[in-house]
Parts: structure tokens; sequence; C-alpha cells
């Protein structure tokens, strides 16, 4: 049952997973739902029913796993259809000592059922890293790609992006179009800041107004994006 607000959702997330009970977590979460990671393809979830069918807990459980607090949340983007908010979890186990901790930037939408999380990037383990030159790489390939939309030209936008690139939107996932401009969106008149970064992975919003686009960037043989969504 979808959440009166995204941080209603985003604190749900965490109970739901905590119950141990698949009907539950899958009723946590929006759908299609993304999984993206620098570690792995992609993983899209058309709907509970898969969620359900492909979750299993014992992994973790092999961990020493007893529970999973969330982070304290960030929302940065708050909109009447999707939220987008910095936050991650730690594992413990029984006797409350850390077992891992993991930063994550979850895309939270409004659908008829009321919000939910639909996609979560997977940023590295522990704490966000000190900036160093790799962010300046990965910010100029947001803004790369965002000069190539500005410009019209959408065989040079695809270049900044990755063979899997996905484009999140409210109940929708699809691959990433050459340059598709976002409708409605001033991509010329826009503000660029990273949310959080890894070794491997940084996520980057992009603020034009009251609208928002939010970048998932990869170090795949040098930064490319490898999902992104606009609101």
């Amino acid at each position: 049952m979808g959440q009166r607000t995204a941080l209603d959702a985003y604190r749900q997330f965490f109970d739901a997973f905590n119950s141990r009970d698949v009907t539950v977590f899958s009723g946590a979460l929006n759908y299609p739902h993304v999984r993206i990671s620098w570690r792995r393809d992609p993983v899209i979830l058309s709907n509970a029913t898969e969620h359900t069918r492909n979750h299993s807990w014992d992994p973790i459980i092999k961990t020493g796993w007893d529970h999973t607090e969330a982070l304290p949340p960030q929302v940065f983007f708050d909109s009447s259809k999707q939220a987008h908010i910095s936050g991650g979890w730690t594992r413990f186990d029984r006797d409350g000592e850390v077992i891992l901790v993991n930063r994550v930037v979850y895309i939270v939408t409004r659908v008829a059922e009321g919000w939910g999380i639909q996609c979560r990037f997977g940023m590295d383990a522990g704490a966000d890293r000190a900036p160093t030159r790799q962010d300046d790489d990965a910010v100029e390939v947001v803004q790369a790609y965002v000069n190539a939309l500005a410009g019209k030209d959408e065989r040079r936008a695809l270049l900044y992006c990755t063979d899997s690139c996905y484009v999140i939107g409210v109940g929708s996932v699809n691959r990433a179009e050459a340059g598709a401009r976002p409708p409605g969106f001033n991509v010329e008149n826009g503000a660029i800041e990273i949310v959080q970064r890894g070794e491997h992975a940084v996520s980057i919003a992009f603020k034009s107004g009251d609208r928002a686009g939010l970048f998932y960037v990869i170090h795949q043989d040098g930064w490319k994006i490898g999902a992104m969504t606009w609101a």
C-alpha cells in the first residue's frame, strides 16, 4: 500500500525490509522497480508479483544480519509526483555491531496507490568520499549531455550514456533515447550539484527552476551516464 508522503515511503521501505515478509516488502515499492548499481546490470522488476518471486533475505542472513537501519534522509527535490532522497542504510547483527554501511539515492514516486520507492541508485559502501578530480570529470559528462540536448544534437548526447542507460519516470522505465529532451524542461539554464560520490559512481542533480534531473554516472573506461530521471 502506498504512503502519504515521500518520507513516509522512505521509512516504510526499511520497516518492510526488516519485517522479512516479502509481500509487505513488495508493497513498499512502486513499479516497474529499478535497482541501478555500478557492480552489475540494472535490475528491473515489472510488478509486485515479480519482486515477490525474486526476492530473498538468505544472502544477507548468512552474513549475520539481524536488522537494517535507515541513514538520515535528505530530500533534495520534491514535487507532487516525484521526490529524490539522499539516504542509505546500515546493517547490524544481533549484537548491534555494524556489518555494512551503504549510501543510496532513492527516486520516490506517487502513483494512484500512493508514494513508494521506485528506483535506487546504489553507491560504494562506506561514507561519502572526499572530493577529487574525478568528481569534476563526472560533472563534465552530465554538462556535456545537457549541452548536447540544448543543441538538439541527439547523436552526440547518446555518446555520454552507457549502452544500458535507462530513464526512470513515474510508473515507467525506458531505455534512454538519444537526446530525448524532457518535455517542458529548459535544459539551457540549470545548476549541477553532486549528491553522493564514490569511487565507482556519482549521483548528480541538475536543477532548473522548479524542475530537476538526476543522473547516475558510473566509471566504465571513463565516466558515463548509467541512468537518469527528469521531474
